[in-house]
């Protein structure tokens, strides 16, 4: 009998079959909750998308309709990954490229952020070139929990595909193939939101290579923070999140906003935007090691203290 991929015994299964678990989001509201796993079918590999509770079946089942939708929306500038729908499952065949964000971090550990910046300059252009329309976003703010009554029109995709994101990039050859349609929407979002999403993303992922490429010909702004971790990015960035007039510290809440809608939860922690920026022409690529030891051993103590964590919690936000 085949184990329910709505419980605890598809880990186990999986494991004892040798199937690899590559993404598990049980902790996501339980409409949304997914595990996709790669296995061996005869001598290739393939990957399922699988539904990790009875309430997900109907979002796992709408995704491969959403990739049809993206695959005519972003024809010219992306190619979609498309699966093949099995009962609460979807099935996929195994691409074996690198990410856009596995080319960059490849580039700037070999010193060569000139190329690194070219890959991001094309993502940007590729995004920005495709069908958008200048309206004022009220789908997607009802969304992300917008509560300010804050009225405004910007330039957004026509469809919102929030996850257009590097990390979810294959690169082959001159194909540029977009994995991971979950999230997406019939309704625009703001372009900036999507540019924001993938700096913030490539901040975190490839911290240490930007702390090593940092130089006085290239500096870089301690922009994002998290507890006590600082996040840089490249100066030449910038432009990228702050050329619409909407702050970063909106585009913060708006990925809380998402956060929450996601899991279910008022509870989650996306980081913030430092009050005071600074900026550096030398970094220590080993800080961020040091600084993630200081804050795991700080999370240990302020979880042995009551209400202590709550109380840094709202500090930090």
């Amino acid at each position: 009998m085949k184990p329910s991929t709505h419980d605890n015994s598809f880990l186990i299964a999986a494991a004892n079959s040798g199937q690899l678990i590559i993404s598990d989001r049980s902790s996501r509201a339980e409409p949304f909750r997914t595990r996709t796993i790669i296995t061996e079918e005869g001598s290739k590999k393939v990957v399922y998308k699988c539904a990790a509770s009875e309430k997900a079946e109907t979002f796992v089942k709408g995704i491969v309709a959403k990739e049809r939708a993206n695959a005519a929306y972003l024809k010219g500038h992306f190619d979609v990954h498309s699966g093949t729908l099995e009962g609460d499952r979807i099935r996929y065949d195994y691409l074996p490229y690198p990410s856009l964000v596995d080319e960059m971090q490849l580039r700037m550990r070999q010193g060569d952020f000139q190329t690194a910046q070219e890959l991001l300059d094309r993502y940007v252009g590729k995004v920005q070139a495709l069908e958008a329309v200048y309206t004022m976003p009220t789908e997607f703010l009802m969304l992300v929990g917008n509560q300010n009554g804050h009225k405004f029109e910007t330039r957004c995709l026509c469809r919102g595909l929030l996850d257009l994101t590097p990390k979810n990039i294959l690169m082959s050859g001159t194909h540029w193939v977009l994995l991971d349609n979950e999230w997406s929407f019939d309704f625009p979002i703001p372009i900036v939101f999507v540019l924001f999403r993938a700096i913030r993303e490539l901040a975190i992922t490839l911290q240490t290579e930007i702390r090593q490429i940092t130089n006085e010909d290239n500096p870089a702004l301690g922009m994002f923070a998290c507890g006590w971790r600082t996040y840089y990015i490249p100066l030449v960035w910038i432009k990228y999140i702050t050329a619409t007039g909407i702050s970063p510290r909106r585009l913060v809440r708006w990925e809380k906003g998402f956060w929450q809608y996601t899991t279910g939860s008022k509870k989650g922690y996306v980081g913030r935007i430092k009050r005071r920026l600074s900026l550096r022409t030398h970094l220590s690529a080993n800080q961020i090691v040091f600084n993630g030891q200081i804050c795991a051993g700080f999370k240990r103590f302020i979880s042995s203290v009551p209400g202590v964590a709550r109380i840094v919690h709202i500090l930090d936000e």
